[in-house]
This record gives structure tokens, C-alpha cells and sequence, in this order.
């Protein structure tokens, strides 16, 4: 690669400086003389001409490296400012999904306990029902079938709700946890 370089760079310092010409302004071939002014090494000129070259090619490598330094360090900054938008807004997302699944369980556990409290208090005026009409001596046998038959009615009801209520509570806190996940995933753009 850097014989190709040298190789483009010396044909067009023989152009640049006439000693071949191109194929448009091609001329008759001067005769060859053995003279040592009329040898283009030995010219100062040409020597000269060559140094200044070297020194240009020299000085805009310098600039070209100095010009590549400085966009790697254009980049790297870019890239670290990037890296801490990132890390900022990534620190934003995940407190707020922090703060929505801890808004669920404060939510599923609420309703967990309404549906017990519900559930013993209507098992408690059931229990205490039966209690009233088991413990009355002047009761028959027949009301008291027919109010462990209600007992076990209202107890089975109060179950099926709580049941449902649970059931109910366990969708929205399923629901609430995708929908803040879903929320983080948003924030970062994924």
C-alpha cells in the first residue's frame, strides 16, 4: 500500500515538474546527453523542489494525524455524552417503574384485605345467626336444619365473592405490572 502511495506521489511529481509529460502534451524525445546539468537528479532545482515536496507531504500528514486526533476526540465525547443521556434517562424510567409496581402492591394488597375483611364480617353476621337460633332453646329441629342450611349457603356465597374479588385483584395487579414495564420499555425506546 505505501509502495503504491510512493509510486501515485513520484508520478505526479514527474508531471508536476515536466519530466514526463502526459499523453496530451507529448512531445518529441529530446536527445540524451550525458551532461550532468541536464540530469534531473542532479538539478538543484529538482532537488529542491523534491524537499519542498517532502516537506508538504510531511506537514499535511502532520495535519492529517492532528485532524484524526481531534475527530477520535469529537467522537469519544460524543459517544460519553450519549452514554450519560443514556444512564440519566435510564435512572428516570427505572425509578418510575419502581414507583408504579410499588403502587400495584400497595393496590393488590388494599383489595387482598377488603376482601377478607368483607369475607369475615359477612361469615361472622352468618356464624352469628346460627348461633342465635342453635343456642335458643324454644327453636326446632327443622329451624335449626334450615339455619345450618342458610349457614352454609351465605358462608358458600361470601367464599365465591371473595373468590372473585381476589381473582379481580390478582387482573389489576397483573395488569398494573405490564403496564408500568411496558411503560420503562417505552422510556428507553425499546
Amino acid at each position: 500500500m505505501r509502495a503504491r502511495k510512493t509510486a501515485a506521489i513520484a508520478a505526479g511529481l514527474m508531471i508536476g515538474l515536466g519530466a514526463v509529460a502526459p499523453a496530451a502534451n507529448a512531445k518529441a524525445p529530446v536527445a540524451v546527453t550525458t551532461s550532468v546539468a541536464a540530469h534531473p537528479g542532479h538539478n538543484w532545482v529538482v532537488q529542491d523542489a523534491r524537499r519542498a515536496f517532502r516537506a508538504d507531504l510531511r506537514q499535511a500528514r502532520r495535519d492529517f494525524r492532528a485532524d484524526v486526533r481531534e475527530a477520535r476526540q469529537e467522537f469519544r465525547q460524543d459517544i460519553r455524552e450519549a452514554r450519560q443521556e443514556l444512564r440519566a434517562k435510564f435512572k428516570e424510567a427505572r425509578q418510575a417503574l419502581r414507583v408504579a409496581l410499588h403502587q400495584a402492591r400497595v393496590t393488590f394488597r388494599t383489595a387482598l384485605t377488603a376482601a377478607n375483611d368483607a369475607f369475615e364480617a359477612s361469615i361472622t353476621t352468618s356464624r352469628n345467626t346460627l348461633l342465635a337460633v342453635l343456642e335458643n332453646p324454644a327453636s326446632t329441629r327443622e329451624q335449626r336444619r334450615a339455619a345450618v342450611a342458610q349457614y352454609r349457603t351465605e358462608a358458600q356465597q361470601a367464599r365465591e365473592t371473595r373468590r372473585a374479588a381476589v381473582q379481580a385483584a390478582i387482573g389489576d395487579y397483573k395488569a398494573a405490572r405490564t403496564a408500568a414495564w411496558q411503560a420503562f420499555r417505552d422510556a428507553l425506546g425499546k
